[in-house]
């Protein structure tokens, strides 16, 4: 089953969605944006139907489920969603294209969104012990499928020359070089399993060149050339085991996804080339066979094809082993990329929340300048109204000292009158046949003799104030 991968967005452009979230819920038509990411192909109808249909059914939930299904279709549909908002008759994208900086200059290069890769899954190469059926693989390196014949179509291609019993006796031993074409890479091999498969490849043709009849010390002789190789495997494939995927870094997830799909490409092309044995030795079993059942043959001939026939035989149990210890390992492989495929969607959504947290981080050192703004400018007025309350305070006090005084004054002047009064009363009481003048002397405090005169200029001259004229009548006592 193929699965696409999709070319994740840019870091700067998933940040300024994020952070005009709340400001894109508004202003984005998601009915026209969905069907027209729908009908670009980067949503498919499943998607198109979640944010159509999604309960609530309200505005800002469909624009939650587009924003989502936006990001998670990588660059190729943000670079649709951009063409779509350019190429609105309304122009009422502008704000939001200013927002996320998108250009009206910018053209829609292809050249960025680069084409989507395949994900090679593992096929599971079984074993062809039935000669009637063909069978289709996959090569490991290039990917491309190749049917490998069927038993009787190879045993048709097999030469035949004339033996001494009349019948057309095939070659037993030798592989013919178009059956090790058809099954085999067809690129040079550039590491050291290719070039033990490929080793195979080049004996088994200069046999037939050289018109050498290939004995079966031949198939266990690349049996053992290539099992170093197939020991190396199962040791890195171990090792990639034991070493659990806990990558700290993405290149390091990387680097163990590449050598985890080197060595499942390496184990497919072995298990190719152990089913090629295997169909060799099942072809050359079956020709033993009819040749045991011609009675034409000597009973000589008949022990030797009964003995070549039971080291097929052994030689083929190796080679099923070899390959359930090979099917094993692929199972370990999948199994440690299906862990893989699990630390990337983790990291995945640790990169969502990091997103997030930096757009809150935003947000708040925003707020917390604008707050600072206002603090600054509260200080200054509070700066203001303290200059205000100090200036008030000092004419209160001003104020209050000259109340004060005018107080002080009343008192003395009411004090200086009633002290007069009783004095002359007295005086008429101790001698009332003596009249008596008192000399009063004006007071010192009035405003407008004080400063004119220090003192009476006669003393014996009875002070009297003048008459205020064209003034009404005044209280009793001195006028302020």
């Amino acid at each position: 089953m193929e699965e696409k991968q999709v070319e994740p967005m840019v870091d700067d452009d998933e940040r300024k969605l994020w952070r005009n979230w709340t400001f894109l819920k508004h202003e984005l038509r998601v009915e026209e944006l969905t069907e027209g990411l729908f009908k670009a192909g980067r949503f498919n109808a499943e998607t198109k139907e979640m944010i159509l249909t999604v309960q609530p059914n309200t505005k800002f939930m469909k624009a939650e489920k587009f924003l989502s299904a936006l990001i998670r279709s990588g660059i190729k549909g943000y670079k649709t969603f951009c063409k779509l908002m350019k190429t609105d008759p309304s122009n009422r994208y502008a704000e939001v294209m200013e927002k996320l900086g998108i250009s009206d200059q910018d053209d829609m290069s292809d050249s960025v969104s680069q084409a989507e890769t395949e994900d090679q899954r593992p096929i599971s190469a079984k074993s062809s012990m039935s000669g009637g059926t063909g069978i289709s693989s996959k090569d490991g390196e290039t990917g491309e499928k190749k049917i490998k014949p069927s038993v009787p179509d190879i045993l048709r291609q097999l030469p035949g020359p004339t033996n001494e019993c009349g019948t057309t006796t095939p070659n037993l031993l030798t592989t013919p070089t178009s059956l090790i074409r058809q099954a085999s890479v067809t690129s040079t091999p550039n590491n050291d399993t290719a070039s033990a498969v490929y080793a195979v490849r080049t004996a088994l043709e200069s046999g037939e060149t050289t018109n050498t009849v290939a004995d079966l010390t031949a198939l266990e002789k690349e049996l053992v050339r290539i099992a170093p190789t197939i020991a190396d495997l199962f040791q890195r494939i171990t090792k990639s085991k034991d070493e659990q995927p806990n990558a700290s870094s993405v290149e390091e997830l990387n680097k163990l996804k590449e050598e985890n799909e080197r060595l499942r490409r390496t184990n497919r092309t072995l298990i190719e080339k152990l089913n090629i044995f295997q169909q060799q030795i099942i072809n050359l079993q079956l020709e033993n066979k009819k040749l045991r059942a011609n009675d034409k043959c000597d009973q000589k001939s008949k022990e030797e094809l009964n003995k070549r026939n039971q080291e097929l035989e052994n030689l083929r149990k190796k080679f099923e082993v070899q390959q359930q210890e090979l099917e094993r390992k692929e199972v370990e492989l999948n199994t440690q990329l299906l862990k893989i495929h699990e630390i990337e969607e983790e990291n995945e959504r640790q990169k969502i929340q990091i997103m997030k947290l930096e757009v809150l981080h935003d947000e708040s050192v925003d707020d917390r300048k604008e707050q600072q703004d206002q603090i600054e400018q509260l200080m200054k007025e509070k700066t203001h109204q303290q200059y205000q309350i100090n200036t008030l305070t000092e004419k209160l006090s001003a104020d209050e000292e000259r109340l004060q005084k005018m107080e002080q004054r009343l008192l003395m002047l009411e004090n200086i009158g009633s002290g007069s009064r009783a004095s002359y009363w007295n005086n008429r009481s101790r001698d009332k046949n003596k009249r008596t003048t008192r000399v009063v002397s004006p007071p010192r405090s009035m405003p407008w003799m004080n400063g004119v005169l220090n003192r009476s200029h006669n003393a014996n001259v009875k002070f009297n104030p003048p008459t205020p004229l064209n003034k009404p009548p005044q209280e009793k006592g001195w006028s302020f």
